[in-house]
């Protein structure tokens, strides 16, 4: 019979954020003056470079992901409310919760759901 692919044990973390590839479209979206204030409210230091800036975003992004920063909570919002249509879907998906926001009529309040939902998940 064919080996088995072997599975690895590496504990993978529960999702507590957006996923990284929505963020990244999100920023790459932002103006620079959006990209800007973003980092001012993370206390990360601005460049004159639209595209460091952004890098810099994505890097703060991947530390929140990896549970290395805390995200302040105007920066959450910030990106929820970016957020359109099927990808709210696929990020309460993501993180486990949409059987949680079926019954929510609206757009609004599935961002809020999410913007609710990942604050709480990122405090444990």
């Amino acid at each position: 019979s064919p080996s088995q692919p072997e599975v690895s044990c590496k504990p993978t973390r529960t999702p507590t954020f957006l996923r990284e590839s929505t963020c990244e479209l999100i920023i790459m979206n932002q103006k620079s003056a959006a990209i800007k204030k973003w980092l001012r409210n993370c206390k990360i230091k601005s460049l004159n470079n639209r595209g460091k800036n952004s890098k810099a975003l994505l890097d703060f992004v991947k530390q929140i992901i990896r549970g290395e920063s805390k995200a302040p909570s105007s920066f959450i919002s910030g990106l929820t409310e970016k957020l359109k249509g099927q990808t709210i879907d696929e990020e309460l998906a993501h993180l486990q919760i949409q059987h949680l926001a079926k019954d929510l009529p609206s757009t609004a309040e599935k961002k809020r759901f999410l913007r609710e939902q990942i604050t709480i998940l990122l405090r444990k």
